[in-house]
């Protein structure tokens, strides 16, 4: 309410983002006066009390239960959907400080790791509460969609023949990557191709008809989830296939060269960091550093940024080192062979000896002993 002396009053209301919007305008022959303000504020006060009461009152209703009808309240979320590692099952509760609405909480998972993931909201209000959010996470959910496909790589294949339809061959491609269309295509033989965002830029390729389904992939690892998730699929449909595999020894040097340079980046700027600490040590306990050569000095100087970018981009919390276990894990297996027992020896390789020749060495032995062993 807007009182002028000229005995206009004008009235506005306020939505809840607090846009101000006029709603009418009156004209009063007398001023305002004292005793006029007076008894609006007497009606606000009077309005808030009548406001405080029927909350206490519904508060108490829906504790209480029985039969009385509630209005349940409604709110709005967004349904971005992340993903990105962990190997075991996520189990995670978080609970918000006052006056807050919005939250965003980011998940990494390796690929192979599948199912829905569930989220619980629980906003406060009464009564209690809850909605249920699903999202389905893929086998490979950080492959997405491209246009190309580079046929010079060495690629692995994998083949499906059998007496199924098209529609069950495009379902199998739903189980596997995200955003693919429920309706099956009218084409009799479709290709789809895909890059993944995580796995080194890999790629896949998707061919399918009634009756055939093939995969070729750049890496072993992704050749083993998808022969998995198919053989469970048609077991469990009870639908008969032959299944081929031919896998070509050089897709796994090729992908050790693709995770190289991230590798490289990872264990330099690990590097870096501790050297940063130490220089930043000695800085605070010498009252004269220039004996430090250039190279450690614009170290020092660059301590912040260094901790930041560490913090940003560890070798801890990426999944490097889940991709070279896969990698080494999925080529045995495919072969018939078990290197579990490779693993250990494998990590400290890379955590504490890394060398591209070496790895690349280590997995051709590893190889080479499974085949001699079985």
């Amino acid at each position: 309410l807007v009182g002028k002396d000229d005995g206009v009053l004008e009235i506005y209301t306020v939505d809840t983002e607090d846009n101000c919007t006029l709603y009418g305008i009156y004209v009063s022959c007398q001023k305002p006066s004292q005793r006029f303000h007076f008894n609006l504020r007497s009606e606000i006060k009077e309005l808030e009390t009548k406001l405080n009461e029927e909350r206490t009152r519904y508060g108490e209703m829906t504790k209480k239960g029985g039969n009385q009808a509630a209005y349940i309240p409604t709110f709005e979320h967004s349904n971005n959907q992340w993903v990105n590692l962990n190997p075991w099952a996520l189990l995670a509760s978080y609970r918000c400080q006052a006056n807050v609405n919005r939250i965003e909480l980011r998940v990494k998972i390796d690929e192979g790791t599948y199912g829905p993931l569930l989220v619980y909201i629980c906003p406060k209000s009464h009564p209690k509460t809850v909605q249920i959010r699903s999202y389905e996470v893929k086998p490979l959910s950080s492959h997405t969609r491209v246009h190309s496909f580079d046929i010079s790589r060495p690629l692995n294949t994998l083949s499906f023949h059998g007496n199924f339809s098209m529609a069950e061959a495009h379902s199998w491609l739903s189980l596997i990557v995200p955003g693919v269309p429920s309706a099956r295509p009218l084409t009799d033989t479709v290709t789809v191709n895909y890059q993944s965002t995580s796995n080194a830029a890999t790629q896949l390729q998707i061919t399918y008809s009634k009756g055939s389904i093939t995969f070729r992939s750049d890496s072993v690892s992704t050749i083993a989830i998808i022969r998995d998730i198919i053989s469970e699929e048609t077991t469990t449909r009870q639908i008969k296939v032959q299944m081929s595999c031919e896998l070509n020894d050089g897709s796994v040097e090729h992908c050790l060269k693709l995770i190289h340079p991230r590798m490289t980046h990872l264990l330099n700027l690990e590097k870096k960091k501790m050297l940063a600490s130490a220089l930043k040590e000695l800085e605070a306990n010498s009252d004269d550093i220039s004996f430090l050569s250039e190279k450690n000095m614009k170290i020092l100087a660059e301590h912040d940024a260094i901790f930041q970018d560490a913090e940003r981009d560890s070798l801890e919390e990426s999944n490097i080192l889940s991709l070279y276990e896969t990698l080494l894990l999925s080529r045995a297996r495919l072969n018939g062979h078990n290197a579990r027992g490779k693993v250990d020896a494998l990590r400290d390789l890379l955590l504490n000896r890394y060398n591209l020749e070496d790895v690349i060495a280590f997995f051709k032995s590893a190889n080479d002993e499974a085949s001699l062993r079985y």
